[in-house]
């Protein structure tokens, strides 16, 4: 018997065939072997959230994140510019970022004098 590359195949004894068996990280899903978080490595930003039914686990941007492509990019809610600064939005690729008032420079996430 053919199994799918994330299963094993454990041999059957007389007439019994082999049966699949899911590898270590992965749930059986009728024929399927389905990731779960175990084995699915998600980016700095994300969280695994396990599938249900017939969907594998996959990786979600942490709160204050948004999704752009494999990545997850700050947004001003995830920085703490205090109060020598204020934090300019990204688009795109680029992730939010702090900006100094004048006379105040970066260290971090926070403007000092």
């Amino acid at each position: 018997q053919q199994c799918p590359d994330s299963a094993v195949c454990i041999e059957g004894s007389g007439s019994t065939p082999c049966a699949c068996h899911c590898s270590p990280g992965y749930r059986a899903h009728g024929s399927l072997c389905l990731a779960t978080c175990s084995a699915t490595s998600c980016q700095s930003n994300n969280i695994c959230v396990e599938g249900s039914g017939n969907t594998s686990a996959s990786c979600q941007c942490m709160s204050n994140y948004r999704k752009e492509g494999h990545l997850c990019l700050a947004t001003c809610n995830a920085l703490s510019c205090r109060q020598y600064g204020h934090c300019i939005e990204g688009s795109g690729t680029t992730a939010a970022i702090c900006g100094c008032n004048s006379g105040y420079r970066l260290d971090g996430n926070t403007c000092i004098g």
